[in-house]
């Protein structure tokens, strides 16, 4: 890529804001993936520890989160 190309992408503004839009949405929707993945391991540990009647409707909602949280991911790489 050379100087001229580079100042051509930064002239031309729906292409910046293409690409800081799409920039921020992989980077908001990973660290998003990340937290779900927490909670779940946190669900994990919660349900070994504590002996509750709810505790497969608990870990469900959390594997919920990581499937939708991995949708939004796909979803912000490929299409966004």
């Amino acid at each position: 890529m050379d100087i001229d190309t580079l100042g051509d992408f930064f002239n031309n503004s729906s292409l910046v804001i293409h690409f800081f839009v799409k920039s921020f949405s992989i980077v908001f929707s990973l660290l998003y993936f990340f937290y779900s993945f927490v909670v779940m391991k946190q669900t994990q540990v919660l349900n070994a520890t504590l002996e509750v009647k709810k505790n497969t409707i608990i870990s469900f909602i959390s594997l919920i989160q990581v499937i939708f949280t991995v949708a939004l991911v796909l979803y912000a790489i490929f299409i966004v």
